[in-house]
């Protein structure tokens, strides 16, 4: 089943990119490759691309590495990201937006 998923996902020109809330709840979203910052925002809630500020991200595999949000931060592992960035397949991202 997985392999029929992923060359869905290759056809369509879809990723996947992770979400977390607090370092504890992670979502899954897929969205178009090549699709910048503020449109992942957008994909997560509308409210998040008009409102978006910036987005703190790292791969999948460094933060499992890491074993936390918080540790990968501790170790530099995050990065900050601005509205145009191309988000890639696996990246889990935080999005700081104004309130």
């Amino acid at each position: 089943m997985g392999e029929i998923i992923k060359r869905a996902y290759q056809t369509l020109g879809l990723i996947t990119f992770y979400t977390v809330k607090g370092g504890k709840k992670i979502s899954a979203w897929s969205i178009k490759k090549g699709a910048s910052a503020i449109e992942a925002a957008g994909a997560v809630h509308t409210d998040f691309a008009r409102k978006f500020v910036k987005m703190e991200t790292v791969g999948w595999r460094a933060l499992i590495k890491a074993g936390s949000w918080q540790r990968a931060k501790d170790k530099g592992l995050i990065s900050l990201r601005g509205r145009d960035y191309q988000v890639q397949d696996g990246q889990v991202a935080e999005f700081k937006f104004s309130r």
